[in-house]
């Protein structure tokens, strides 16, 4: 028998059931009505959770693509500082294992489709690129990428040196010019007028002699830089002849360092005149530049 009674207050109205049960019919919606809340947010956090282990999976397959592209290019760059170290000292580079290009239409094509990657140009098509062509940012972009070659050769031929080698060996530049750029990252500087500023410089280099004393002489150092890549190369020690060195020619001996990266444009009486320089490379033998290059 059912029997219905109606309070003051409706949150206290129930339903009296003929066992004597009392069931606050409020309360059970409110209950659940929380239930279904409940699921929902637990079906929204499911959701968060799958849509966080997606991305998450996305960016560990982008970053293993990326590792494998970076061993790939180290393993490249290990066979090219390999194949350099057989060489009998002459300052050339050996080129890239990379698909041949026999006519000039094939590699306008391969340049137009990777203007700004040039891992897979040869050493030629970048040394020719850098002496002919009047693009400028592919001209940057060139310098950039035959710089990062011979710093991966350097460093690698520094880490296969034994001791004594390492000592007899000339360094291509100033220990300061090596320990400045060690603490910046080598990157490619934008394209504006002052790359293709032509400035010099002229540092106090010290050399290591091998004997029982180990002297330490002190020489001079003098640098072109045509923009932010070194053009002409003085070294003068004493009891030695001079070392007169240009890009094109004896890239391997030269410095490798961007001119941003080597802190000589802020270092005190470092920088010097055209006029300085000029006459010290001539005196001592350096051809005249036929024309400056961007």
């Amino acid at each position: 028998m059912l029997f219905e009674r109606t309070g003051t207050k409706k949150l206290h109205d129930i339903i009296l059931i003929g066992y004597g049960l009392h069931v606050p019919l409020q309360c059970s919606f409110h209950r659940r009505r929380l239930l279904e809340e409940k699921r929902e947010n637990e079906e929204k956090r499911y959701q968060q959770a799958m849509a966080a282990e997606a991305k998450h999976a996305e960016a560990l397959r982008i970053e293993e693509e990326q590792r494998m592209a970076a061993a790939e290019r180290e393993r490249l760059d290990t066979m090219i500082a390999t194949r350099l170290s057989r060489d009998s000292g002459r300052a050339t580079m050996i080129d890239t294992p990379t698909t041949s290009m026999s006519s000039g239409s094939s590699i306008d094509s391969t340049k137009s489709k990777t203007k700004h990657d040039l891992s897979a140009w040869r050493y030629a098509e970048l040394r020719d690129t850098i002496n002919t062509s009047t693009d400028m940012e592919l001209l940057m972009a060139c310098k950039e990428e035959f710089h990062r070659r011979l710093r991966i050769y350097n460093a690698w031929k520094s880490r296969n040196q034994s001791d004594n080698e390492a000592a007899r060996t000339t360094p291509r530049a100033p220990n300061a010019v090596y320990t400045n750029a060690q603490k910046r990252s080598i990157v490619a500087p934008q394209v504006n007028p002052a790359l293709t500023m032509q400035r010099y410089f002229k540092i106090v280099i010290s050399l290591k002699i091998i004997t029982d004393s180990r002297i330490v002489q002190n020489g001079l150092w003098y640098a072109h830089f045509n923009g932010q890549w070194i053009q002409r190369q003085i070294e003068m020690h004493p009891n030695k002849s001079p070392v007169l060195l240009v890009a094109g020619r004896d890239d391997l001996r030269m410095c490798e360092i961007p001119l941003d990266q080597t802190g000589l444009t802020r270092k005190k009486g470092a920088e010097i005149l055209e006029s300085e320089f000029e006459t010290v490379w001539l005196h001592l033998g350096g051809a005249p530049l036929q024309k400056w290059q961007p």
